[in-house]
């Protein structure tokens, strides 16, 4: 799957997955949350990935948290979601 916020590579068992925002610090949009939620479901039945690295975009850092200028309002379902990916991780 192509991603707008994301991007993913694989060698052998190991993957990285980069927040790919660095415009905005890599900071989480309704269009992350989408694609990240997307992108965990397919990798749980995935089992020849064994490990996933997390990264950001850009060399001034990780993620600037949740981009409120682009999320009108978070319902229970986001917060749950992001409960969620953050369990995963």
């Amino acid at each position: 799957m192509e991603y707008e916020t994301l991007s993913y590579e694989q060698k052998d068992a190991i993957g990285v997955l980069t927040l790919n925002r660095p415009q905005c610090l890599n900071a989480i949009n309704e269009k992350m949350i989408e694609e990240l939620e997307e992108f965990w479901h397919q990798k749980m039945q995935d089992l020849d990935t064994r490990v996933i690295i997390l990264a950001g975009a850009g060399d001034k850092g990780f993620c600037a948290g949740l981009d409120m200028s682009s999320v009108q309002c978070i319902s229970q379902r986001w917060e749950g979601v992001l409960a969620w990916l953050w369990y995963q991780m």
